[in-house]
């Protein structure tokens, strides 16, 4: 009976130092990434983001991360009200309030992809013993979910594409539209300048200029023409008659 109660006792103390390590609704941890497809030489932030009703007091997370293919650039600046206790040579986390309690704050990481690594690979980062201490008089304490974000890593992501050529609503100098047209091909309605304009002469019928002596050498030469003929066939008749006379 003894050995019983003794146990039952054990049990219940048990159970009370289980209550400073659990989850509430009202306290939460998140871990995110500024970007999920990166390529050799990019950067990037990871944010921890942790919120409590009852006010924040600490924050502590350990995070794993494979050196081969990533580097920790650098920790951001602490949020206001907040103060660092992490070791400098150590991957963790661990945040003190050093003022008035805050409901929320935001602790960032970042991160740079080293050159070489395969194409096509994922890159993780793990959080591990993601704990938080508010400013509540009771159940204070609380350890969080485990996180990990993974990252791919494809060397071939394209760059933005370079922007098209005009489009044909807004043609270029070099091919002006039928509507607008270049100073080189003008149109008949407005003569080029280096050939200006013929200059008609109003005293020729319908303001033509005849070639010089072209019409009047064809009208004689049919003048002259029809002359000899005439002669001719006159001259043949007149000694035909002679003939038959002597």
């Amino acid at each position: 009976m003894k050995k019983k109660i003794i146990s039952i006792v054990m049990l219940i103390l048990l159970i009370c130092s289980m209550n400073t390590i659990v989850r509430a609704a009202g306290e939460e941890i998140t871990f995110t990434s500024s970007k999920e497809e990166l390529k050799s030489g990019d950067t990037f932030i990871v944010t921890i983001h942790a919120k409590s009703t009852d006010g924040l007091n600490l924050i502590s997370a350990n995070f794993e991360y494979d050196k081969t293919m990533l580097e920790l650039v650098e920790r951001g600046d602490m949020p206001t009200g907040f103060s660092d206790w992490s070791g400098s040579d150590k991957d963790e986390i661990v945040v003190m309030a050093s003022s008035s309690p805050k409901t929320e704050a935001d602790i960032t990481l970042t991160f740079k992809v080293k050159n070489g690594v395969a194409d096509n690979s994922t890159a993780t980062i793990k959080f591990t013993n993601v704990g938080m201490d508010t400013f509540a008089e009771t159940d204070h304490k609380f350890l969080l979910d485990d996180s990990t974000i993974e990252l791919k890593i494809n060397t071939k992501i394209q760059e933005d594409p370079a922007p098209e050529d005009p489009t044909p609503d807004k043609p270029s100098q070099e091919e002006p539209t039928p509507d607008k047209p270049s100073k080189e091909d003008p149109t008949p309605d407005k003569p080029s300048e280096k050939e200006p304009p013929k200059k008609t002469d109003s005293t020729t019928t319908n303001g033509t200029i005849p070639q010089t002596g072209e019409g009047i050498f064809n009208i004689n030469s049919i003048i002259l023409l029809i002359a000899l003929v005439v002669i001719a066939t006159g001259s043949f008749i007149a000694y035909r008659r002679y003939k038959d006379v002597y």
